[in-house]
């Protein structure tokens, strides 16, 4: 009777010792051996849920292939490093820095583009977490984001009051009440207005204060007047938007924070700022540069210090 070919074949290095023949390729049989040897190499499976793992060789040959002749190819590589996601954002930043070609730098501005789309808010909170990679990844986008909020405000006609959220329309002031302090306004419950929410209320473009929602009505709100986030005296049909829009974005790489407050509000370089959170001061700022849609300043303690969550309000000291 024939004996199974695994048992003729094999036997030897079955007879070893466990210890001897563990991880001795060299003793296996060859079809074993080139089976073992795929495995070992094969990258480890990415868990449910989670991007592929990069490679930094891997993404510098796909960031090459970005402008490479063919299209199928190029399209192969603007899909593998999308799926990757943030974590080659600064692969993907230094490439684009010394892009030369047409095709691939279009392509780069789609992937950065698509990675950094979140809310400005988000990439806060993850700055705020404990996960290092999750910090690192977050600086880098508050960094790029922080230089393209710079160039928008430095090429502002005036004052500009911008963002928000495109769910709540832009409303207006319907009364004010000065010696409460308090406003009603012409979003509501319909709008998906809620207390707690703050609004930065505005006129013909020039930022004049801030307002926290107190109650909601199904078409209109009141809303107290934040303290010290403005000077200007608040007016009927005065533009009312949701967000603290002051706030325009932070560099943690310089302790760096970029403000909607320009030549329009009476700020000057040197100024000392006090930052406000839910009216308790949480630091200061010292003002760097000045232009006419806002201003750069250098945040004391420096920004590994103090975490700014995008709900600060910036008052200049007196």
């Amino acid at each position: 009777m024939r004996k199974p070919e695994y048992e003729s074949s094999a036997s030897p290095w079955l007879a070893q010792p466990s210890a001897a023949r563990a991880w001795c390729p060299a003793a296996l049989p060859a079809s074993l051996a080139c089976c073992l040897s795929l495995l070992l190499a094969a990258p480890a499976p990415a868990r449910a849920g989670e991007p592929p793992q990069p490679d930094g060789a891997n993404v510098g040959e796909l960031i090459k292939q970005l402008g490479a002749d063919d299209f199928v190819q190029r399209e192969a590589a603007s899909k593998a490093l999308a799926e990757t996601g943030e974590a080659i954002l600064a692969e993907l930043l230094a490439a684009r820095k010394t892009s030369d070609d047409a095709e691939r730098s279009a392509r780069l501005d789609r992937l950065i583009g698509a990675i950094t789309s979140r809310p400005l808010d988000h990439w806060l909170k993850q700055w705020n977490g404990t996960d290092p990679k999750g910090i690192a990844q977050a600086s880098t986008v508050l960094d790029y984001l922080f230089h393209q909020a710079l160039a928008n405000l430095q090429n502002a006609s005036e004052a500009v009051v911008a963002g928000g959220d495109r769910r709540i329309p832009v409303g207006s002031v319907l009364a004010v009440k000065p010696d409460a302090g308090l406003v009603m306004i012409s979003v509501g419950k319909q709008q998906d207005v809620k207390p707690g929410m703050i609004f930065t209320v505005s006129r013909g473009g020039s930022f004049v204060a801030q307002v926290r929602i107190d109650r909601t009505y199904p078409d209109m709100s009141s809303a107290k007047v934040v303290p010290g986030a403005g000077n200007g005296e608040i007016k009927v049909q005065d533009s009312v938007r949701y967000g603290d829009t002051t706030f325009a974005g932070v560099q943690p790489s310089t302790g760096t924070v970029l403000l909607r407050l320009g030549e329009g509000h009476d700020v000057k370089p040197g100024a000392a700022l006090t930052i406000l959170r839910e009216d308790k001061d949480v630091g200061e700022a010292k003002v760097e540069s000045v232009f006419k849609g806002g201003c750069t300043a250098k945040l004391v303690p420096a920004a590994d210090t103090l975490r700014l969550q995008g709900n600060e309000s910036f008052k200049v000291k007196k």
